[in-house]
Order: structure tokens, then sequence, then C-alpha cells
């Protein structure tokens, strides 16, 4: 075995040994230190460069969610139950974290013409009922409903829809961009209306209800969305434009003017017949035309206790309900009535004043009532009065004496205009 002795004599004597310290301790020459004062800077530059990237890359988690948006943040693919709202946020950058911001506090608007006709650039502004179609209509250009008769409308659709559940609407739709929202609101309504107008009348759809048919396919169609769990709902859905196929519309559409003339008509006819039964009976004319139909039904049914009722019910009616002219010529009748009454008791009184004078002396009854008579007669207005003497033939004129109606015409002048009696 060898000491450190004998070992430390091998080294001195080792000629390899030798020259490689030689070789470590010798100086670089200009090149090898230009080289190596080189790297080195390529070395510090690296490092600097690496900690820039590191900075930078942190930096790339944090956004901005601006109004009217919100975001979800997905770490290794995985959907956060976290939804955020307006503002700046950090996060982790990609690929362990990676955020989709999401334009859910929008109200978005879109038009579906999957059921339009199809209209070249240079008919936009034409009327439909101008426009020119021959022939049928073309499957991969015209879209169009059958209806629930047979018939054949086209419907131009308008919707307004918002994002409600943000999470579901990532899960589901998995694209920022709203457009992607809108194809699968155009392929769940392209079905709902179908299946909706394959029940209706097209007159209902274009003329009578539309309303009807539009609410019927929000309902259907937000029924289907939460069914797919979209996270979408619709807040309106619109029947922008509808007609029947062009070439049947101008027949259709004299048919619809000659409804709406016999409904004018009919609401012209009735409203007529409201304001002659108010200037007839005043409001109550409705429950008084009621009253007098049962009446009617219950006289055919042989009710007269029911009938009897009905009467007292019409007789108090007319008496304190019933205005307009009826209640003016009842109210004149009651007057009438009542002075008719009183003329006749005071006829009654008189004549029994007179009765007893008659029974004490009748000639001096007789002779007094002809007096006033004669004097009545002829104090009037209009009488001719002659005064003659002896025997002498009378003639008189019939009618009256046209000398008495020229002076009685003058006098009613005179009185009209206030002029003085000549």
């Amino acid at each position: 075995m060898a000491g450190p002795h004998d070992h430390h004599h091998h080294d001195e004597h080792d000629p390899h040994a030798h020259r490689a310290l030689h070789v470590l301790d010798a100086p670089f020459d200009p090149a090898q230190q230009s080289l190596a004062d080189a790297l080195r800077a390529a070395f510090r530059v690296l490092k600097i460069f690496m900690v820039l990237l590191l900075v930078i890359y942190l930096f790339s988690g944090i956004f901005t969610v601006q109004q009217g948006d919100k975001a979800v943040i997905l770490s290794f693919g995985r959907l956060k139950p976290e939804v955020y709202g307006p503002g700046l946020h950090i996060t982790w950058p990609r690929p362990i974290n990676e955020y989709k911001i999401v334009p859910a506090g929008r109200i978005n608007t879109a038009e579906i013409n999957s059921h339009w006709l199809l209209i070249h650039e240079n008919e936009r502004n034409t009327p439909l009922a101008n426009l020119q179609r021959t022939g049928g209509l073309h499957p991969t250009r015209d879209g169009v409903l059958l209806t629930g008769d047979k018939g054949l409308v086209h419907v131009r659709w308008q919707v307004v829809y918002h994002i409600d559940n943000v999470l579901q609407y990532v899960k589901t739709i998995k694209d920022d961009d709203i457009k992607e929202a809108e194809g699968l609101i155009r392929t769940v309504l392209e079905d709902v209306a179908i299946r909706n107008a394959a029940t209706r009348p097209a007159e209902d759809i274009v003329y009578r209800h539309p309303k009807e048919m539009q609410d019927d396919v929000r309902r259907a169609l937000n029924e289907r969305l939460a069914d797919l769990h979209t996270g979408i709902v619709l807040d309106k859905v619109d029947i922008a434009q509808s007609t029947m196929p062009i070439p049947t519309l101008q027949q259709y559409q004299q048919v619809t003017r000659a409804q709406n003339d016999k409904q004018t008509r009919i609401s012209a006819a009735e409203a007529d017949a409201n304001r002659i039964l108010n200037q007839a009976a005043g409001a109550a004319h409705e429950k008084l035309i009621t009253r007098l139909d049962e009446r009617e039904k219950t006289l055919a049914a042989n009710d007269t206790a029911k009938v009897t009722a009905l009467n007292a019910e019409i007789e108090r009616m007319l008496s304190e309900e019933v205005g307009g002219e009826a209640g003016a010529m009842i109210q004149r009748a009651r007057g009438q009535y009542t002075s008719t009454i009183q003329r006749m008791g005071s006829d009654l009184e008189q004549y029994r004043g007179l009765l007893a004078e008659y029974e004490r002396s009748p000639a001096s009854l007789i002779n007094r009532l002809w007096e006033q008579t004669r004097k009545q007669l002829l104090s009037g207005e209009g009488v001719t009065k002659i005064h003659v003497s002896g025997a002498q033939e009378i003639r008189l004129t019939i009618p009256s004496d046209p000398e008495q109606v020229r002076q009685d015409k003058m006098k009613a002048m005179q009185k009209s205009s206030g002029m003085p009696p000549r």
C-alpha cells in the first residue's frame, strides 16, 4: 500500500498532471477572453429576458370586464362556479386558467327570416302587393309555414333576448360570440313556429290574431331553451311582417278589405243604435231591454208570478231610471195626467156650484151663462161685429171678412214688433 508521501511523490513526477495545472494557471489569450465575456453578458440578458417573460406571463392573467358583460373562469378546462361582474380581475394565466367574457347584461335583438320569402335587392322598397312572382314557391329560396287549414304564410320574426344564466350559457354554447346563441335560437324557433302554425288558420296568423301566435311561440321557445339549459331567455317574439303567398295576396287583401268594411259598418250601426237608444231611454236602456227580453221569454213560458214581478220592475225603471226622450215623455204624461185630474176636479166643483144655483133659479142661471158666453165670443180676436138696426136684411161672408183678417194681421205684426197699436 502506498502512503501519502508516496502518492505526492507520484504526482510530482506525473507529466500529465503537471501539464494540466500549467493550462489552468495560464492566462486566456485576447480572443478567448472576449468570447468568455460575451457568453457571460448573454447569460445575464437571458436571465433578465426570462424574468420579464415570467412577469408578462403572470400579468396576462389580469382581465377587465366591461359594463353589460360578465365573466367566468375555467380552471384546467373545468368551469368554476363564480361569475365576475364589471371591473378589473386577476387569475392564473393559461394554461392553468382561462376566462370567458359573456354579454350577459345586454339586451340583444335578432331577425330570423327562415320563414320569409326571398326579397331581391331591387325589391327592398317595393310593397308586397306589387311584387311579381310566377309559379310556385322555390323550396331552397322561399321560407314558408304550413298552417292548420292547409294554407301557406310567410313570416319574418324579430326576437329580443338576454343571457339569464351565464354558467349554463358557457356550458351549452361554449362560445364568446353572441352569433352562436342566435344560431341556436333560430334553430329552435324554426321548429316551434312550424308546430304552432300547424294548429292555426292562415288568416289568424296574418290578420286576425297574430299576437296570440307571438305569445305562444315565445312561451314554447323559452320552455325549449330552458330544457336545453342554454341560460337564454326570450323577452319578446314579434311577427315583424307576415303575408300570404304573393300570387294569392291580392285576393286575400280584397277579402280582408271586405271584412274590414263589414266590421266598420257593424261598428257604425252599433254606435248609431247605442246613440239612438241613449236618446230614447238614457243610460238605463241596456238594463231595460234586458228586462223586456226576460218578460217576453217569461210570457212564452206562462210564468205568471215572474211576469208580475218583471212588470213591477219595468214600471219602477220607467218611473225612476229611464231618461232620454222616453223619460221626458213619461214626465210630460205625468204632468198632463196631474193637470187633467186637477182640471176635472175643478170642473166638478164648478158643476156642483152651478147645480145648486140651477135648482134655486134655472132661468136666472141660463141667462147669466148665456151673457157670459156672448161676451167671451164677442171679445175674442178675429170676431167681426156688425151693428144693425130695424129689420134690414143681413148677409154674412164666410170665411171671415177680408177687412177683419187684414186688421187682425196688422195687430199681430204690431204686437210682435213691439210697435204701439194705432
